[in-house]
């Protein structure tokens, strides 16, 4: 190894001259902070809490979002029992997602080229990729994609984008399964009662999962 920058310095510019002592960098006096911590019995206690806390935190934000995944397979399943007695409803407005779809260029709404003289393809998303943007409310992802969503995303975005998610999909699931109630019964809901209304709203949220 060749001499150090400093040396070269003072040997071929200034030998006599003192540097300053802010320019030496001392690996004993950077590790005498940390260390003082360590051996402090409070300053160990508060480091454990402080591990511990974050730990919890970052454990909860895990557990919420898994939980907002299962919930939104969970509603998800439901509407699709419900649509598979109604096929030709299904065929017609809804997009059924599979396993393992690629996503190309058009099922981005901000990155697809908008041409007023073509029709364009709905986009396979309900929710752009970073949460923040609506796409498609028909469209209905397969239970694979729900789980991995959304997981480039840090833990906060993730959870609001979840949660937006699982709102969007439980108000199409109550809607969806308010109508078919109606329909199967027969009833004309310009001519029902909001009494009546009630009644089979209720019934109808008791054969659904919670949401």
């Amino acid at each position: 190894m060749g001499p150090t920058p400093l040396a070269l310095e003072r040997s071929f510019h200034l030998p006599y001259v003192d540097f300053h002592p802010e320019a030496f960098f001392s690996v004993q006096l950077e590790k005498t902070k940390s260390k003082n911590k360590k051996n402090s019995v409070n300053e160990s206690e508060k480091l454990k809490r402080d591990l511990i806390s974050q730990f919890c935190n970052d454990f909860s934000r895990r557990a919420q979002q898994t939980s907002l995944r299962a919930q939104i397979i969970a509603v998800y399943t439901s509407l699709l029992t419900v649509l598979k007695k109604i096929p030709n409803i299904a065929d017609e407005f809804f997009i059924i997602g599979t396993m393992y779809e690629k996503k190309g260029i058009d099922d981005d709404a901000d990155v697809a080229a908008n041409d007023p003289r073509k029709l364009r393809k709905r986009p396979r998303r309900v929710l752009s990729l970073d949460g923040t943007k609506f796409y498609n409310l028909w469209f209905i992802p397969h239970f694979l994609e729900v789980l991995f969503i959304f997981r480039h995303l840090d833990d906060e975005s993730c959870i609001k984008a979840l949660r937006n998610m699982c709102r969007i999909a439980s108000a199409l699931h109550d809607i969806v399964h308010y109508l078919v109630s109606f329909a199967r019964l027969g009833i004309d809901s310009a001519k029902i009662s909001t009494e009546q209304r009630a009644q089979i709203y209720a019934k109808a949220r008791k054969a659904s999962p919670p949401s």
